[in-house]
């Protein structure tokens, strides 16, 4: 069973509007899309994965980190 899928049943649909899929836990999260568009569906006007400003993966990951604390989200990740 996939981790993902077990902890939230939901997370697949929430973010294949946006043209990704969730299927592991490293390499799906590793840019910091998937996080984004999470808190888009949260709280669209936000953030939006589209509209990723920076050009590094561990930029865009502390990007998605600073709107889900936008969103009350602890951080449980470094993007570094």
């Amino acid at each position: 069973m996939n981790m993902i899928f077990y902890f939230h049943p939901h997370t697949a649909a929430q973010v294949k509007p946006f043209g990704l899929e969730v299927r592991n836990l490293t390499s799906d999260f590793s840019d910091g899309r998937v996080l984004v568009a999470l808190a888009h569906r949260k709280n669209p006007p936000l953030c939006h994965p589209n509209d990723m400003p920076f050009t590094t993966n561990a930029e865009n990951v502390e990007f998605a980190m600073t709107c889900l604390d936008e969103l009350g989200v602890p951080r449980c990740v470094d993007a570094h």
